[in-house]
């Protein structure tokens, strides 16, 4: 915004910070406002177009690539199930479903992990590429993190 030049550069980032927590509509609105302070401030069009331009490429920059990696990495969750839950959740409960689809794909990812006899699960919500050998190898039928359940000897229940 400072190279654009628009008054209060450091307030138009703030802004954008903080309504970055509001899921989809915050974006949205920085960008309304952004663009109409923009209006007010600049004689020209393409002032005012490469005012909003350049706001709409960085917060879609950010949505859509660095916050995914950043917090992909963090939560550990399958891009394919993080899309399949947003899509259920939102079918199921609309508005409130999208933005607890997350957190509930959090919560069944944990619980997975804590029930041995969920691996299936827990291969499904992981980004982790070794557990997905279960959905490709059908001679692997535990996750890493789990205890194989035999009742062969004692020592094979060891955590592998």
């Amino acid at each position: 915004m400072q190279l654009l030049g628009m008054p209060s550069p450091l307030l138009w980032g703030t802004l954008a910070a903080v309504f970055n927590f509001v899921p989809y509509f915050g974006s949205a609105c920085t960008l309304l406002v952004v663009s109409g302070v923009a209006l007010v401030t600049f004689d020209s069009l393409g002032h005012v177009f490469a005012v909003a331009g350049s706001f709409l490429v960085l917060i879609t920059l950010e949505a859509y690539v660095v916050q995914p990696l950043l917090v992909g990495r963090r939560l550990e969750l399958s891009p394919l199930a993080v899309l399949l839950g947003v899509w259920f959740f939102s079918a199921l409960w609309g508005v409130v479903g999208i933005i607890l689809a997350v957190p509930v794909l959090l919560t069944l990812k944990v619980l997975a992990r804590e029930n041995p006899d969920s691996s299936a699960l827990l291969a499904f919500l992981s980004a982790d590429e070794h557990t997905w050998g279960i959905w490709q190898a059908p001679r692997y039928r535990g996750c890493v993190r789990h205890r194989r359940k035999s009742t062969d000897s004692p020592a094979a229940d060891a955590v592998t």
